[in-house]
């Protein structure tokens, strides 16, 4: 009797293989970014990238016709819309408005027009490309074998980690995956209500970056990280209690792109 073909790492191990090769196009995008000084060379399009090259090998591009990047015609659209864009926002700046008064002091985001522009263009297109690849292809991976509570963690410390971001040391690293991982349930919440919709998630994402860029610069670090943590806890808790239903039981990727897991 003929043994049946073992399948590949790949396609046992998808998140894995998935994180490793996008933190590798992460390095190249980086080393390539530091010699040309390109603005429009970013390791943010690494998700993207690294999703190509894994439907390249499975030969699966299913993940794509997953993605719903169209508006809803329910009318509560424009509400979630808003609430994704202005929910951290509000997160940030309350962190920052805190910041300075324990001594920490605002420093006004300045730039010339075209660098404004350069940066809020560069930022979009970071973001767009990122939630291409965690919530886009990783969140409906994660689905398939876990609650979206935990997928949402899960991604979360994926895309913590992914930024290396050490230069405020490791309890400032440490905080600061903490906090994308309470950004990562807060996006999975606005996921589920909105069929998941990827606009919200690139809305979300663009709400953390543009904000941080007016209200934290040159101020970012572990006073920040842990403030706007303790700001998100404070908001993720009543949202996932309110939520549990949707967030503690297996939701298949259908049932939320068809509104049935809500």
């Amino acid at each position: 009797m003929k043994q049946k073909k073992k399948p590949s790492f790949l396609k046992r191990y998808t998140i894995t293989a998935y994180f490793i090769i996008t933190f590798f196009v992460t390095l190249v995008l980086g080393m390539a970014y530091q010699f040309t000084s390109n603005a429009f060379i970013s390791p943010q399009y690494a998700p993207t990238i690294g999703l190509i090259l894994v439907c390249v090998m499975t030969k699966d591009w299913s993940a794509w016709r997953n993605m719903n990047w169209g508006l809803s015609k329910k009318p509560e659209i424009l509400f979630w819309m808003f609430t994704a864009l202005l929910l951290p926002v509000f997160i940030i700046l309350i962190s920052s408005l805190v910041m300075s008064s324990v001594g920490t002091p605002f420093v006004p985001w300045q730039n010339t027009t075209p660098g404004y522009g350069v940066i809020i263009i560069t930022a979009i297109l970071g973001c767009v490309f990122e939630e291409i690849g965690w919530r886009g292809y990783l969140l409906p991976k994660f689905a398939e074998k876990h609650t979206m509570f935990h997928s949402a963690i899960g991604i979360g410390l994926l895309w913590g980690v992914w930024h290396c971001k050490f230069s405020h040391g490791i309890p400032g690293f440490m905080l600061f995956v903490v906090l994308i991982v309470c950004f990562s349930i807060l996006m999975t919440w606005i996921y589920m209500k909105t069929n998941g919709s990827l606009l919200c998630m690139v809305l979300f994402h663009f709400g953390v970056n543009i904000s941080s860029a007016i209200f934290i610069q040159n101020s970012e670090g572990t006073l920040f990280y842990g403030l706007a943590t303790i700001l998100c806890v404070l908001i993720c808790t009543p949202i996932v209690v309110k939520n549990k239903a949707i967030f503690f039981r297996k939701i298949s990727c259908n049932e939320v792109l068809n509104g049935s897991a809500n």
